[in-house]
């Protein structure tokens, strides 16, 4: 049986799928039921929980004369045109749900009271244009005729606009101080009313207001207190105003849930157990190996090279005897004590590699015979990672802020391309020059050749890891895809190119 049996990895890896798949379903089942608590808020349960809200200027027979004294200021500030806030619901909510809040002194009261007089103005006007009318004589009765129409028309308007009311009046919305991309309208008047609009992200992550919602919640408490949540002040101010800085805002801030730790954590999960359970599939294939030759291939290629080198060692021990017979002769020849030591160092050499095929003949003495051998592929364990990363990354922005369209920017793109680019020449290259090379180790597979330790490789590795740890912070900061620097993936280009060039020098080797 060999080593890959015996640890069970084909059961093993089957089973990390099955949870990875399981705990992925998990995820999105939780990320879709799980959020802030309770339901959406129409217009019934706004009003429910802004009753108070509603009426905090009303006095009640039976209150105290200082709450007397403020509701009666809180009147006056409201008649007098000052925006406010009076209360926000409900305090805890989500992305796709509604926020309610309560608006007063979005008018002053004389502009109310202005309104109304103008009906009964012109009321006046038309009784006395009437009166005129009455007592005129045939030379001015055209001219008053003329003046009772025109009144009587402006009336017939004023109180077309008094039933509908005015104009209404657009309010800009803030958001932690910072300005939303989207107004609501509300009634013009001075006294309470309530105000109900959606906390809706576009799909769309390059469309008009999505960065606005990435930049509200970027870097949203990750600490277990506040994991997945942020508190949110909402201000407001009348659309035209030149002012960065709302006229209003909410006393209290409204707690924002971004994500739910449970599926994050399902999400996690999956991850690891799908990166598991491709590192054993991948062990067990050729699927990241440079090579699809066999541990009996190789087994059997050890054997023929452990026959040459017994061969080159019985030669070269024969021929250092045959030195030393002919230095026992002439034991001052200064030339036989030259071949003497060339022959000994020749003997050592090949002790030396007999023992090499003999550590490596115990080494895979045990693995069966199907098994794969060859060596791991740096090009194609990048197209892996990348894969992994690229996968995770979107899920994640996808589930938590609702932004599925638009996140593959031309960086990642370029990303993409070039592993993918430096997995095919790498194939390319080594094609069946490979095909006797054994794998001695992920690690020294990946950061190695026969040779030992390369640079070329180790800076290949080093800015892979550099620029994924780079879209995994800001993934998971920022809800977006990374647009890197050109002369950042500039150097990720030179350093996969050096990396195929010295490749292209093993392979000719």
């Amino acid at each position: 049986m060999g080593a890959w049996e015996k640890i069970g990895a084909w059961p093993w890896a089957i089973r990390l799928a099955g949870l990875g798949v399981l705990a992925l379903l998990l995820c999105v089942v939780f990320a879709a039921l799980l959020g802030a608590p309770g339901d959406d808020f129409n217009d019934k349960t706004c009003k429910e929980a802004l009753a108070l809200s509603l009426e905090d200027t009303t006095v009640p027979e039976t209150a105290t004369d200082e709450v007397r004294s403020k509701a009666e200021a809180t009147a006056k500030l409201d008649a007098a045109g000052l925006l406010r806030i009076a209360g926000v619901a409900p305090t805890t909510t989500e992305f796709g749900r509604h926020l309610c809040a309560v608006v007063a002194g979005v008018i002053t009261e004389a502009k109310e009271i202005e309104a109304a007089s103008a009906v009964k103005a012109l009321e006046g006007s038309l009784a006395v244009a009437q009166s005129k009318l009455d007592g005129a004589t045939d030379a001015s009765r055209q001219a008053a005729e003329q003046q009772v129409r025109k009144v009587a028309s402006d009336l017939t308007a004023a109180r077309i606009k008094a039933a509908e009311g005015l104009t209404p009046v657009d309010l800009v919305l803030f958001f932690n101080g910072e300005l939303a991309p989207f107004k609501v309208a509300v009634k013009a008047m001075h006294r309470q009313q309530l105000l109900r609009f959606p906390l809706a992200t576009p799909d769309d992550a390059k469309a008009e207001g999505a960065q606005f919602w990435r930049e509200l919640v970027r870097g949203v408490g990750w600490s277990p207190t506040e994991w997945g949540r942020m508190p949110v002040i909402l201000g407001l101010s009348r659309a035209g105003m030149t002012t960065t800085v709302p006229e209003a805002s909410s006393a209290k801030p409204f707690e924002l849930y971004v994500y739910s730790p449970l599926p994050v954590l399902a999400g996690v999960a999956a991850l690891i157990f799908l990166a598991a359970a491709f590192c054993l599939y991948a062990r067990g294939t050729t699927l990241l190996r440079d090579n699809a030759m066999t541990a009996g291939a190789h087994r059997a290629d050890l054997a023929e090279k452990l026959k040459m080198a017994l061969q080159d060692q019985k030669d070269a021990k024969k021929k250092t005897d045959e030195v030393q017979t002919e230095l026992d002769k002439k034991p001052e020849d200064e030339a036989l004590k030259s071949a003497k030591e060339a022959a000994d160092k020749a003997v050592a050499a090949t002790e030396h590699a007999v023992k090499k095929i003999q550590a490596q003949q115990k080494i895979w003495s045990d693995v069966t015979d199907e098994a794969p051998a060859g060596p791991y592929s740096l090009g194609r364990t990048q197209m892996a990672f990348w894969l992994f990363l690229i996968v995770a990354g979107y899920l994640f922005v996808a589930l938590s802020i609702g932004q599925y369209q638009g996140l593959i920017t031309g960086d990642v793109l370029m990303l993409l391309g070039i592993s993918g680019v430096t997995g095919l020449a790498a194939v390319q290259i080594t094609g069946d020059k490979a095909a006797g090379r054994a794998s001695r180790g992920f690690v020294q597979d990946i950061l190695s050749t026969e040779d030992g330790p390369q640079m070329q490789r180790l800076q290949a590795v080093a800015w892979t890891i550099i620029l994924g740890g780079i879209f995994v912070w800001i993934a998971v900061r920022d809800y977006r895809f990374p647009t890197f620097d050109v002369n950042l993936l500039l150097l990720m280009g030179i350093a996969q190119s050096l990396y195929l060039g010295f490749k292209f020098q093993e392979g000719n080797k």
